[in-house]
């Protein structure tokens, strides 16, 4: 039986521009960074607690033998499924990202029945939405 998650992938076209965007800017440390063979680099960010699963920022062109299967991944980096993050202080996350220019879904924090809602785009034109729960 399944007892938790460890791991979930999203592609990205440059994994130091991914890097700095998730760990620089978000505030996510990295968890691991290997080259595991060469030119296949295995990297990961998760949560400053050290707690909850971990996100592989991974570049198709390094991990895919199969041209066509390759090529579609890349092509579709905008329609990946969204990441939803937690955050303590949606109003500063907000401040943050306007300051580096992030492409923003919404002007401002949202309120819904969930939480307080900001929904935002990483450099590889990922949806990554982010909510300060209802307390």
């Amino acid at each position: 039986m399944i007892d938790g998650i460890t791991h979930f992938t999203r592609y990205v076209p440059d994994l130091d521009q991914a890097l700095s965007f998730y760990r620089d800017v978000l505030g996510l440390h990295v968890r691991a960074d290997n080259v595991v063979a060469p030119g296949m680099r295995w990297l990961t960010v998760g949560t400053p607690d050290g707690t909850g699963p971990e996100l592989v920022l991974m570049n198709p062109r390094d991990w895919m033998t199969n041209a066509e299967q390759r090529d579609a991944t890349l092509a579709s980096l905008a329609v990946q499924p969204t990441l939803v993050l937690r955050t303590p202080d949606a109003d500063a996350l907000l401040a943050r990202l306007k300051s580096v220019h992030a492409d923003l879904e919404f002007d401002e924090v949202r309120s819904l029945p969930w939480g307080r809602d900001l929904v935002f785009r990483d450099p590889s034109g990922s949806s990554v939405n982010a909510v300060e729960p209802v307390a």
